[in-house]
């Protein structure tokens, strides 16, 4: 039942791009909340103490507003381009798992598989690449692909998958993050990619740096084992299935910018359409409908129920934001903000970080933090362009998902490892934290933001 009310959900965000008929509007109103109220009972840990937290302060809030009612249902919608995109881009990922070029990726590194800087750098460039379509379904596969080589440590393996996956998040058009930025800001995708794309460089290179030391000494591990023979066979026809890879990767998304380009849809839209048609049509032209049809419904019977919570949590968090920003808080948080910061973007920039970081290393998931910011907070009114605006919370979200304890990413790095989940988000990442935040302002304003 839930399937086919997140997937309704999914497919009415596209619909309302169309029309927006009264009587839709408050269908879709109803089914959020008939979704957060029959998740409840499955709802366990961390998850469950902060909806029951998000959902006490949302009818405080609440209490004493006349017009509760537009309220709730305005943000009911709010969060709606998160399900689509979280519902519809997991089918991106089909033609990627379906494909056979796994393999050939291992046989690649294998031939590496004695030198811990190119493991570093290709694993994390993979995990970069793939995760940027696939999600966190390219923590899995990377992870595979790791054990082609003989680097043995944790922390370079955990450091490649954890921050090689976040930088794909800070410009990925396939992410919530990307998704809330743009549809709450209005703005394209196109005018804020290149920025996007230029912090997670720096973020992949500052991270390089960072493990210099530990690279080092598995280099002269690495240097002490003799070569044995091949385990791994070099496979015939690589460089033709790895141009077929990046072929792919580069057509599904220019699919998504045609469309944009060229319809008056938004991004999310876009993403949608090409998800419905684009993996059918690949995987039809090689003669992989059969996969296609398993991988579809493993989407629905498996993937969209582990789904759940997240999805209850980004709807909460959407009526939240409504409340909130309906209140008097929200003026008293951008007035704050403004006095205590507003003759420094410098200092106002690390200080949104610093909250945004912060609460995810205690648990928080961004989704809240942000949502709560984008919609109460207006560019103009911390002297922000909205281009600098969407880059300082994109990065941040990025920088956060390296440390935070209760995302995906980092849980299944901790129990593919057998390593303590402190050391894999917190341990091995706080100076590489520290410093991305204090960066973030400065390459902001190099940036000419």
């Amino acid at each position: 039942m839930k399937q086919g009310m997140s997937i309704f959900l999914a497919l009415s965000y596209i619909i309302m791009t169309f029309s927006q008929p009264v009587w839709f509007q408050w269908l879709v109103s109803f089914t959020v909340f008939t979704f957060i109220l029959i998740s409840i009972p499955s709802l366990k840990g961390m998850t469950a103490k902060l909806m029951g937290g998000l959902a006490a302060l949302t009818i405080l809030l609440l209490i004493g507003q006349e017009k509760w009612i537009n309220i709730i249902i305005s943000g009911a919608l709010v969060n709606l381009t998160i399900v689509a995109i979280f519902v519809l881009t997991p089918i991106l990922g089909i033609p990627f798992r379906t494909g056979g070029y796994i393999e050939s990726l291992r046989s690649i590194l294998y031939k590496k598989r004695n030198s811990a800087s190119f493991f570093y750098i290709s694993i994390a460039l993979l995990t970069h690449l793939l995760g940027a379509v696939i999600n966190v379904g390219a923590i899995s596969i990377n992870y595979y692909l790791s054990s082609a080589s003989n680097v043995k440590s944790n922390r370079l393996i955990a450091n490649a998958l954890n921050r090689g996956f976040a930088g794909a998040v800070a410009w990925s058009p396939y992410f919530a993050a990307m998704a809330l930025v743009i549809s709450q800001l209005h703005i394209k995708w196109t005018s804020i990619a290149l920025y996007a794309i230029g912090f997670s460089l720096l973020s992949f290179l500052v991270g390089f740096l960072l493990e210099g030391k530990v690279i080092k000494r598995e280099e002269e591990r690495l240097s002490e084992i003799e070569t044995g023979e091949e385990a791994v066979p070099i496979l015939p026809g690589t460089r033709r299935i790895l141009f077929e890879l990046i072929s792919l990767l580069f057509v599904t998304t220019g699919t998504v910018l045609l469309i944009e380009h060229f319809t008056f849809v938004n991004m999310i839209v876009s993403i949608g359409f090409t998800a419905l048609f684009f993996p059918a049509i690949w995987c039809c032209f090689k003669g992989t409908i059969p996969l296609y049809k398993e991988e579809v419904k493993k989407h629905i019977m498996i993937t969209l129920p582990n789904l759940n919570q997240e999805i209850s949590l980004f709807l909460l968090a959407g009526l939240f934001s409504s409340a909130f920003v309906a209140s008097e808080w929200s003026g008293m948080l951008v007035g704050a903000f403004s006095s205590m910061f507003g003759h420094s973007p410098v200092m106002m920039t690390i200080i949104l970080s610093i909250i945004i970081v912060g609460t995810a290393m205690g648990g928080l998931h961004p989704i809240v933090v942000v949502t709560i910011l984008i919609t109460s907070i207006k560019p103009s009114d911390l002297n922000f362009s909205i281009h600098y605006f969407a880059i300082a919370l994109l990065g941040s979200w990025s920088i956060s998902n390296v440390l935070s304890p209760a995302t995906a990413v980092n849980n299944l790095i901790a129990y593919s490892l057998r390593e303590k989940l402190i050391n894999i988000a917190i341990r091995w990442n706080w100076i590489y934290g520290f410093i991305m935040v204090i960066l973030l302002p400065f390459y902001l304003y190099l940036a000419g933001l």
